[in-house]
């Protein structure tokens, strides 16, 4: 049984981890799907590298074994955000 448990924990974060990885990714590339989606969240197209940089840091700090609580830590905080600059229409 807990094989198991390590298997599925292992796989979920490695999904987790392979779909913020991607997302920085296509931070880093930019693409008009991008810089429309940073213009809905009201960032400026300036804080795109940036953001991509710092996506990728925390996935890294994120898949290392010795530094996974940080990682999951810091990579809650830039998922969960600031909802301060969120538009009024939500």
């Amino acid at each position: 049984m807990e094989t198991k448990r390590m298997w599925t924990g292992r796989t979920i974060s490695g999904l987790i981890a392979l779909l913020l990885t991607m997302s920085a990714i296509m931070k880093l590339m930019g693409g008009a799907e991008v810089a429309q989606g940073m213009a809905r969240m009201g960032l400026p197209e300036s804080l795109r590298v940036p953001l991509g940089i710092l996506e990728f840091s925390c996935v890294a700090i994120y898949v290392i074994p010795a530094t996974s609580i940080t990682g999951a830590i810091l990579l809650t905080g830039y998922v969960g955000g600031d909802d301060r600059h969120a538009p009024a229409d939500r």
